[in-house]
C-alpha cells in the first residue's frame, strides 16, 4: 500500500511537471538576443568609463553580478562587435548564424555611439 501511494504521488508530480513546462512561455530567442544586447552595451559603457578606451574584444567586459553575462545570442552564436572611433556596432546573425535571411535567421543589430572623453 505504502509503495503504491509513493507512485501515485510520483505519478501527479510528473504530470504537474509536465503540464508547467508545456504552459510556461518561453523567451523567443530574438528578445533574448536584444536584452542580451542591451546588457552588452551597458557593460561596454562601464569598461569605456573605467579603461578610458574600447574593449578591444567582448571578453574584456567586466560582468554584472547578477546578470547573465552572456556574448552569445538567443541561438548560442557568438554576438559579433566592431567599432570605429566611438561608434560601436553589435550583431547577430540569426539561427543560422550567416549574413542576411528571414524569420528566426534574420540578423539582429544594435548601434549606439560613445560620448568623447572630455580632454
Amino acid at each position: 500500500m505504502k509503495n503504491k501511494t509513493i507512485m501515485v504521488i510520483f505519478l501527479v508530480l510528473l504530470i504537474l511537471g509536465l503540464i508547467s513546462f508545456l504552459l510556461i512561455e518561453k523567451i523567443p530567442p530574438s528578445t533574448n538576443t536584444r536584452n542580451r544586447m542591451s546588457g552588452i552595451e551597458l557593460r561596454i559603457r562601464k569598461y569605456v568609463k573605467d579603461n578610458g578606451k574600447l574593449p578591444p574584444s567582448l571578453s574584456y567586459l567586466p560582468e554584472r553580478p547578477g546578470y547573465n553575462n552572456s556574448t552569445k545570442d538567443g541561438w548560442g552564436n557568438e554576438i559579433s562587435y566592431h567599432h570605429e572611433d566611438h561608434k560601436v556596432f553589435l550583431a547577430s546573425y540569426g539561427k543560422d548564424g550567416k549574413i542576411g535571411g528571414e524569420a528566426e535567421n534574420a540578423d539582429l543589430s544594435k548601434n549606439f555611439t560613445l560620448e568623447e572623453p572630455n580632454e
